[in-house]
């Protein structure tokens, strides 16, 4: 079972390429992955097993609905699958590190089956307070949603 957790402050090297903490890289089957666009302006890393599950959804959207063809659209063409080199890093395309504004320091969020990779100044306003954290965790986690 994949399982991603904790938080990683690392560096891209000048070349745009980045190193997984072991912690992370051993839960890629055969050194690949899939990046992608993630829903805020950070970037996304799925093992190829969990990307398919996600590629599987949005793949069987329907091409009548705008709704469905713009999220077709936005993640599709947007991801790349990547191997690790023999040094353990990937290289992360331009297109996607220019869009989420990633430069150097970055910051690696470990969440259940995925990787979010943010730059650090792009990551704090998106960091929600404790009390809302307090309020959508009993919204979703309450007695109700678990007797339901």
């Amino acid at each position: 079972m994949i399982r991603f957790y904790g938080t990683y402050e690392i560096k891209l090297d000048a070349k745009g390429r980045m190193a997984l903490p072991s912690k992370y890289r051993s839960q890629f089957a055969n050194d690949k992955l899939v990046i992608t666009k993630g829903y805020e302006t950070c970037l996304t890393i799925y093992p190829t097993d969990e990307f398919e599950k996600v590629f599987e959804e949005i793949n069987a959207l329907s091409e009548f609905v705008e709704e469905h063809r713009i999220l077709k659209r936005s993640v599709i063409p947007n991801s790349a699958e990547l191997e690790f080199d023999s040094s353990g890093r990937i290289l992360i395309p331009k297109m996607l590190l220019s869009w989420a504004s990633i430069d150097k320091d970055i910051k690696l969020l470990g969440v259940g089956n995925k990787i979010e990779v943010w730059n650090n100044q792009q990551l704090e306003p998106n960091v929600v307070p404790a009390q809302q954290v307090a309020a959508y965790t009993e919204k979703v986690m309450g007695p109700k949603k678990r007797e339901g």
